[in-house]
């Protein structure tokens, strides 16, 4: 199209206003947030007249590029400028104004996206020049630039999490869905965006589902977990665990969920596994208890049945045996006779007095009939009888057990500590302290005596720690606990406890 060069200078803003209005034109024109401009339509856009804001766009004056001494489209990036040239040309062919956005290089080394709106002004002979008004939106671009990043970034978050995640409608509806959500339901993305999560969820899982989600949408709370289980498409259950989120509009009404979901079903499998391996191995207690108990039941009743033996048969048997050496005693004349007799009967008196301790030694009477408490007692009188270790007995509001087998196994094993300060300590006093605490019966045998190393003596090889290893084994076995606190020279205290009720099944 043919460019008339004259009267393009003419077209200037300010020549076209005479008087004092032209003084007030000219100012509300520099106070615009850009630049007017009027310039040719030749290859290098002459300006004929641009305003002084074009100075903080360009960074050069008006003066600059209305004396040619700077050429605007030498300020455009190389880039754009065949764009720029092009878009015009069409737009004044067309008769149609102009919207562009291209770079200019500013003289700070800072680059200036513009946004240029303009269109041709014709009369009746043509095209006069071109007029249009220049704004700086570099702030507006680099925003949207870094939008659009965000947006990236976003987007590769979303579809590259190691765990699902949705946006999720009011209704249920699956909005938007990553691959790794699809992966753990077995559905495709498509697939889910016609579904809704309550069309996955196990039926037993959803009402608790639904009900953070009212809680959540009424603004109780900011956000819920939960644990719970999807149907796969293949018709399987998978455990996952939910984290949800209400995005809210700026009025404050909701609009959409956020739902991050993590695959958990290889930690609920082996909860579930332990969970299994914990009732066997709780079940297995119990049996062992129950054998430990009856163990300790069947020792006991063939020391009372031996007892009993001893009692009932060999004593009198030797009373027996001494009633009829003293009858033969009596009868013979011969002195030599006479004393061979009566040491036959000190013998037997020693082995009546002998026998009548051995069955109180296994069946103690005071143990059985009035309880732990006055079975030690008893115990100590007779360590003091027979070893010559003096026992004190304390307590402290002391109960007793609730079964006789935990009294026996207690009464046994604080006698076995006892034999062991009569044969290791090197001492002649001992203490027994009995006491009750929270369901649980304390005995804490004492001496200060050589002491020991603990370990030295710790599990069934251990030659007399063999004692040490049952009474723990047995402990344990009813819930139980053995204690050793010992070192050389320092003495030794060693404490038992015990439930005072224990929990066995009938055998």
């Amino acid at each position: 199209m043919e460019y008339r060069q004259q009267g393009c200078a003419d077209r200037g803003l300010p020549h076209l206003i005479k008087g004092d209005e032209a003084a007030s034109v000219a100012a509300l024109v520099d106070n615009l947030p850009g630049a007017v401009y009027c310039c040719r339509h030749d290859e290098d856009k002459t300006v004929a007249w641009v305003s002084s804001q074009i100075e903080s766009i360009a960074g050069c004056t008006a003066d600059d590029l209305m004396q040619g001494r700077v050429r605007w489209t030498k300020l455009i990036y190389p880039e754009d400028r065949t764009r720029l040239v092009q878009e015009v040309d069409a737009a004044v062919r067309a008769g149609q104004p102009w919207s562009l956005e291209y770079r200019v290089r500013h003289p700070d080394g800072r680059d200036r996206w513009v946004l240029d709106r303009g269109r041709g002004v014709f009369d009746e002979k043509g095209l006069v020049c071109l007029q249009g008004f220049v704004s700086d939106v570099t702030a507006r671009h680099e925003a949207d630039n870094d939008l659009r990043q965000t947006e990236a970034r976003f987007r590769a978050t979303f579809e590259n999490a190691a765990v699902g995640i949705a946006h999720i409608g009011l209704n249920g509806q699956w909005l938007c869905v990553n691959e790794r959500l699809a992966e753990i339901v077995g559905y495709t993305p498509e697939e889910l965006r016609k579904k809704t999560f309550g069309d996955i969820t196990h039926p037993d899982d959803l009402d608790a589902d639904w009900a953070q989600v009212a809680r959540l949408v009424a603004g109780q709370i900011p956000n819920y977990s939960m644990e719970k289980r999807y149907i796969r498409k293949d018709g399987s259950t998978v455990w996952i665990n939910l984290t949800v989120a209400l995005v809210r509009k700026s009025t404050g009404e909701p609009d959409y969920f956020i739902s991050v979901i993590e695959n958990i079903d290889l930690r609920k499998q082996a909860e579930q596994a332990l969970h299994n391996r914990t009732e066997e191995a709780e079940e297995r207690a119990t049996q062992l208890r129950a054998l430990t108990s009856q163990l300790i039941h069947a020792e006991d009743q063939e020391r009372r049945r031996i007892a009993q033996v001893l009692h009932d048969h060999l004593q009198q048997l030797l009373v027996a045996a001494d009633f009829s050496l003293q009858v033969v005693h009596r009868e013979l004349a011969e002195p030599n006779l006479s004393s061979q007799v009566e040491r036959a009967r000190t013998l037997i008196r020693d082995s009546i007095s002998e026998s009548r301790s051995l069955t109180s030694e296994l069946s103690p009477q005071a143990l059985y009939k009035n309880g732990l408490l006055e079975g030690i007692t008893w115990l100590a009188g007779w360590m003091q009888e027979k070893h010559g270790l003096s026992v004190r007995v304390t307590h402290t509001a002391a109960r007793e057990p609730a079964d006789e087998q935990t009294a026996v196994l207690l009464f046994q094993s604080i006698r076995e500590l006892l034999f062991n300060v009569v044969k290791h300590a090197d001492v002649r006093e001992a203490t027994v302290t009995l006491e009750a605490e929270d369901g649980t019966l304390r005995a804490v045998v004492e001496d200060c005596g050589r002491g020991f190393e603990p370990s030295a003596v710790d599990g069934p090889a251990a030659g007399d720690g063999f004692g040490h290893f049952a009474i723990r084994e047995r402990l344990s076995m009813i819930g139980g606990r053995f204690e050793i606190v010992s070192s050389p020279g320092k003495g030794t205290r060693v404490t038992l406890e015990a439930p005072l009720r224990t929990e066995v099944p009938a055998a």
